[in-house]
């Protein structure tokens, strides 16, 4: 198998005129709405060209205090959105896309997508297991045909062994519980290197095998349960 983390551009040839295809489900308007901030946390590419997304609207001026009843339960031809309040000025919105290109090329692709984490609207990494790296390259080469952006940040082949250590238990578990893997990350490198008691280049590498390790174990355990449906 073969493992790739990828950034990739969102906007076809470094343009969409319509819009993110996520807030069209939306029934306001991203642009014009003036004190009200929307950002995209979270994404998953599902099959037949869907996609979920999770979306932040925050309520900077406290001038849509209406915002969740408006969204909530909304439906158009583009998908449906459901929402909840989680403070006073923010709320978080699940959105059901119908038309998500980029989630057509990978349900096509045989390429399994592990997490999706976007930077800004635009830019996304994407964390992705392929049976090999031809049909990695297959799908670098079709989401580049259709004109979207992609950066390698990434590449290699997974090893069968799976098991972490003892120390990289220790440091992810650490890691963890620190919040280095929230979103935004509640702690630098540096200093969870500091409280592991290690150079922040033995820490960085450690990680990143604990979390090789990791995904091929997820990949085969999913893919056994696939096997036993």
């Amino acid at each position: 198998m073969h493992h790739a983390i990828l950034r990739i551009d969102r906007r076809v040839y470094g343009a969409r005129p319509d819009g993110h295809p996520c807030h069209k489900v939306l029934p306001i308007d991203v642009e014009q709405e003036k004190g009200l901030k929307v950002e995209i946390t979270q994404c998953s590419p599902l099959v037949n060209s869907m996609g979920y997304s999770l979306i932040k609207l925050v309520d900077m001026d406290g001038t849509h205090p209406d915002i969740v009843d408006k969204v909530n339960s909304y439906k158009n031809e583009h998908g449906e959105a459901t929402a909840v309040k989680i403070s006073k000025t923010q709320s978080m919105v699940m959105v059901l896309n119908n038309n998500c290109d980029l989630a057509s090329i990978v349900s096509e692709s045989g390429c399994f997508l592990l997490s999706a984490i976007p930077q800004n609207d635009n830019i996304i990494d994407w964390r992705i297991l392929a049976p090999n790296k031809v049909i990695m390259n297959k799908l670098l080469n079709r989401m580049r045909t259709e004109g979207y952006g992609v950066e390698k940040i990434s590449s290699y082949p997974v090893e069968v062994e799976s098991a972490l250590t003892s120390k990289q238990e220790e440091h992810v578990h650490l890691a963890y519980s620190m919040g280095y893997y929230d979103v935004p990350r509640k702690i630098s490198l540096e200093d969870l290197a500091d409280m592991a008691n290690c150079s922040k280049s033995t820490l960085s590498v450690s990680l990143r095998d604990a979390e090789r390790r990791l995904v091929v174990r997820h990949a085969m355990d999913s893919l056994d349960s696939m096997k036993q449906k």
